[in-house]
This record gives structure tokens, sequence and C-alpha cells, in this order.
């Protein structure tokens, strides 16, 4: 469920459905609920009912000065909607978006993961492009900006590597190598 706090309208609530992370056990959603009353009542938006665009809903970003502007990362790519979710645009369609953050003090910048790297849009999620020094070599991937520089990411791909790395480094300390 997502709520930007810095919404003028805290009303108004998103949820995605779905579990598209590849795993054994992983569950088909059917699109995106909506409440307009903090949660006490919810509604599924027609729009993304039996769309398979909708079926795995993996993260939703609101801008926080128009609750109607919503862009969803989805296992077919990154959609938008101007009207609080009644129509929607493929913004995106390079397969399964992992993960997707908005800039915490800017929502025109977006970042998403793909199995590529991650891409970024200055433009609210119009436009991506996927910078050279922003790529990875496949495999899923979560990230989080950094809240004193958002330039700077955590992502658990990186922290995979560490830890592969420091599991070598001590299976030759240890001489068990």
């Amino acid at each position: 469920m997502f709520r930007n706090c810095k919404n003028q309208n805290t009303q108004v609530l998103y949820a995605g459905t779905g579990e598209g992370f590849n795993n054994a056990d992983a569950i088909e959603g059917n699109g995106i609920m909506k409440s307009t009353d903090k949660g006490a009542t919810w509604t599924q938006l027609a729009s993304t009912a039996n769309d398979l665009n909708f079926a795995y809903v993996n993260r939703l970003a609101i801008d926080p000065n128009n609750e109607d502007i919503v862009v969803v990362a989805t296992n077919n790519g990154i959609l938008k909607t101007y009207d609080g979710g009644t129509t929607w645009n493929i913004i995106h369609s390079a397969g399964k978006i992992q993960d997707m953050r908005a800039n915490p003090s800017n929502f025109n910048t977006l970042y998403a993961a793909t199995a590529s790297g991650i891409i970024r849009s200055y433009d609210a999620g119009n436009t991506w492009v996927l910078p050279e020094q922003a790529t990875f070599g496949g495999g899923r991937i979560e990230f989080a900006p950094s809240m004193s520089d958002t330039k700077c990411f955590c992502t658990l791909r990186l922290i995979q590597v560490l830890i592969d790395y420091l599991a070598h480094s001590m299976v030759e300390l240890v001489g068990l190598k």
C-alpha cells in the first residue's frame, strides 16, 4: 500500500496486487485498489481489473502534489495515470520492473530497477534512460535512495556481491578453501 506523506490529500491510498519476483509461490494479482477515505473502504480500479499489465504490481509512486498522478512498476513495464487510475499509459515497456522509487525531494526524478540495471527519469516517468554506470548483470535488484543524497543508492544486488565476497574471504581465512 502506498501513500505519500507529503501529499496534500492524505485520504487517498493505492495498493497494488500480485507478487512479481518469479519465486515458486508467487501470487498473481488482479489490478490496483484505491481508497479515498484513509483505507476504511477500498475499490478496485476498473481500468486495472483483469488486465495482464496489472497482474504483478511491484511498486507504486504517487505524485505528492497531485494524488491523481500515479506511476506503477509492473512485470510488463511502467505505466502512468493522470486521472487517479481511470486510464493508464504505458510509458516504458522494456519488461519486468522489479523496483521503483521517487526522489523524496523531487517527484520528477524517478528510478527503477530492471534486469539490466537502474534506469532513471527526470520528467516524472515520461521518459527513461539507463546510465552506463548503473548497469548490473541480471538477477533481482532492490534499492533505496539515500535520504541525504538521492543520487546515492543502497542496492540489494551490491549487498549480495559484498556478502559473497565476505563469505569467500571467510573461507580463505579459516582455511576451508
